[in-house]
């Protein structure tokens, strides 16, 4: 998708634009017509992008609200067929509304329809509900209602729909973990909005994608810890662990669809996404927290859940590898996961005679750590001439000396050693950098 794709497409200011070209002699009026088609300039705007439509939505809303104040008003009075004609009529009328101007090839009103009758639906859920007295486990009426949603959703493609339903999924996940249960429906249904995120790519649906994925292999983990292993998955090497391996794993994947989006997004999710995994990291190259880390993973063995999203980045960093060779600072981060959990869980245990000593594992976190920023440079100087990863390298590696000096404050020696190293390796990285890219240029 072209970057400023998003921004024209229906623009009126930039119609108006191009008929000045036209009228000043810049462009001519084949090559207006060409940009007209490109940006969708001749064709109406959906729905939801048009003013009116949204006024004549906000009148119909306040209208319903009127009438559902006058049948609350008189509810307990009405007989039950009136009470279930009450719901099923306007849910019913959606439908058939939707399908016949879906018929007749007004594909705008339909849609606008089929979003109506998808929100009755829900209403419908809980209205019945209410009317027979239908105590249920109540998660269940989000599940129906989700699964209502479904083919709406893929066969309009509506991305209002998969916004909020995919929204609706993450509640319906989180309220599980109240309970510590984990529903089967999850699988599919997860598997369908996302499919339907690769299918009609969006900004917007991608986060509310990413936090779906999250709270499913969250909502995974808590059931196997409390069902199966009778721990608490909030112990610190699960949540490193599972929180470095799901941000890694989204990053490789994304790896895959990122040019369906955006520049500015695609960078921005990368970039933040990165950053966790640095601050994340950053924070066991300190004493105390790697004792914590340290403790929990001495004797114990980590969750399927996580093990299992272990081995997908694995498998996921070497697919890529192969794909592409602009990969380095990703399995980079890989080789850290591994240092920060592996090592403790396969040498650390109990018995004394086994174990290694806390410094020595955080001479190799901090090592990992560096290894980590370098990665990013030598990937951007010698493989992709990016600017923006060449300057993530050097942040980290800056805020990785900043916590050495705040560490070893008292250690003058040591911190002089590691600055003046550090000065010269940016004058040599920068000089390094300047003549790859004048390579590049020719120059």
């Amino acid at each position: 998708m072209k970057p400023l794709w998003n921004k024209l497409q229906h623009a009126a200011r930039f119609k108006e634009e191009i008929d000045a070209w036209v009228a000043e002699g810049i462009i001519s009026e084949s090559q207006a017509q060409e940009l007209m088609r490109r940006y969708e300039l001749d064709v109406p705007p959906p729905w939801y992008m048009q003013s009116g439509w949204l006024l004549r939505g906000i009148g119909l809303l306040v209208v319903a609200v009127g009438i559902l104040l006058l049948i609350a008003e008189n509810w307990q009075h009405l007989p039950v067929v009136v009470q279930m004609l009450i719901g099923l009529l306007p849910l019913v009328a959606s439908y058939a509304v939707a399908w016949r101007k879906q018929a007749e090839g007004k594909i705008q009103q339909a849609e606008l329809a089929m979003l109506f009758a998808t929100l009755l639906l829900g209403v419908n859920i809980w209205l019945q509900a209410q009317i027979f007295h239908i105590s249920a486990y109540y998660p269940d009426g989000l599940l129906w209602w989700i699964i209502g949603a479904l083919p709406v959703i893929f066969w309009f493609g509506n991305k209002i729909l998969h916004f909020l339903f995919t929204a609706l999924a993450c509640v319906w996940l989180g309220i599980q973990f109240e309970y510590e249960q984990f529903s089967l429906w999850a699988i599919p249904i997860v598997g369908l909005l996302l499919y339907m995120e690769y299918l009609k790519p969006n900004a917007w649906t991608l986060v509310a994608c990413i936090a779906l994925g999250l709270w499913f292999f969250l909502g995974l983990l808590i059931y196997e810890v409390r069902h199966f292993r009778q721990g608490n998955w909030g112990e610190s090497n699960i949540a490193v662990m599972f929180a470095a391996d799901y941000s890694l794993l989204f990053l490789l994947i994304f790896q895959r669809i990122k040019s369906n989006y955006g520049e500015r997004a695609a960078w921005l999710l990368e970039a933040l996404s990165m950053l966790f995994i640095a601050g994340l990291f950053f924070v066991l190259t300190f004493e105390a927290p790697l004792q914590e880390l340290v403790r929990s993973s001495a004797g114990a063995s980590l969750p399927l859940t996580v093990w299992g999203m272990t081995v997908a980045t694995l498998g996921f960093t070497a697919f890529t590898i192969v794909q592409s060779k602009g990969v380095l600072p990703y399995f980079a981060a890989f080789v850290l996961i591994l240092i920060c959990y592996l090592i403790p869980s396969f040498t650390l245990s109990h018995e004394e005679d086994r174990s290694i000593s806390t410094d020595t594992y955080l001479i190799l976190t901090n090592t990992g750590f560096v290894l980590f920023a370098v990665a990013h440079i030598v990937s951007a100087i010698a493989v992709t001439q990016q600017k923006g990863t060449f300057m993530s390298g050097i942040f980290f590696l800056m805020v990785w000396l900043l916590g050495r000096y705040l560490a070893l404050v008292e250690d003058y020696v040591t911190t002089a050693i590691m600055f003046i190293a550090f000065g010269a390796g940016i004058y040599y990285l920068s000089s390094w950098w300047d003549k790859r890219l004048n390579a590049q240029s020719g120059k």
